[in-house]
């Protein structure tokens, strides 16, 4: 099953800077060939690419871009919380997308091929595509064998609370999942997928201004080349 997360809270992407046209939510944001929200597009790329063991977004009905939404009591907390949170409703092996990423259809291929009982994607350096710095993370998938493994990693870290330094984010699942004692920026990569192509996300107002247009530009290209009819939003409504 995929579980799309997009209930966070989005502090970073308060409109701080006045600009009236941006969505109320960043996984709503236009995005590729057909302008489609983030979040609706790679529903649609999901379903096209002939992906059938369902599919949830975790998220406010307003904000989910369509198909089959679940909101989960506020406050939702920090995304391990929330991946905790559906743990109820997991089948099979699991795989967590993140609502805001644009993501490649090669990429998203990968993900829904992959059999490993526990791998991470994203990327550990720069994106060459965009010029965005930091590295990210945007989705995990795990077997059934590993249900035990996230959620006793996921109580863990939510115990801690929210220190600065080990914040209950998905790179600190992946740090505990990859045998790390210390959130430090060692890579394990028989567990993470490095990919190195255009995905990412926009966190901010300002990332919006500085990587939007060429975010939107490859998606474009890549929409354009791939198979999957992108028009097709009836898939999943």
């Amino acid at each position: 099953m995929i579980l799309i997360m997009a209930q966070g809270e989005q502090m970073r992407w308060r409109r701080t800077n006045g600009d009236v046209d941006q969505p109320a939510y960043k996984q709503m944001i236009p995005m590729g060939k057909y302008g489609a929200p983030i979040i609706a597009r790679t529903q649609i790329m999901v379903t096209t690419h002939g992906y059938t063991e369902g599919m949830i977004v975790i998220g406010k009905a307003e904000a989910s871009g369509g198909g089959y939404s679940v909101e989960l009591i506020e406050p939702v907390g920090p995304l391990l919380q929330g991946i905790r949170s559906t743990s109820d409703s997991w089948k099979g092996r699991v795989i967590i997308l993140l609502g805001d990423v644009v993501y490649s259809h090669s990429l998203l291929d990968y993900i829904l091929i992959d059999n490993a009982d526990i791998r991470f994607y994203g990327r550990s350096g720069m994106n060459h595509y965009t010029g965005k710095a930091a590295p990210e993370l945007f989705a995990c998938a795990f077997n059934e064998n590993k249900y035990d493994e996230i959620l006793d990693h996921c109580n863990w870290m939510l115990k801690r609370g929210q220190p600065t330094k080990y914040p209950p984010k998905l790179w600190a699942l992946y740090r505990l999942c990859a045998g790390y004692e210390h959130y430090d920026y060692m890579y394990e990569k028989k567990i993470l997928h490095n990919g190195r192509d255009y995905t990412d996300d926009i966190d901010s107002p300002e990332e919006h201004k500085r990587f939007w247009n060429i975010l939107n530009t490859e998606a474009a290209k890549d929409d354009d080349q791939c198979w999957c009819d992108l028009r097709r939003r009836e898939l999943f409504s």
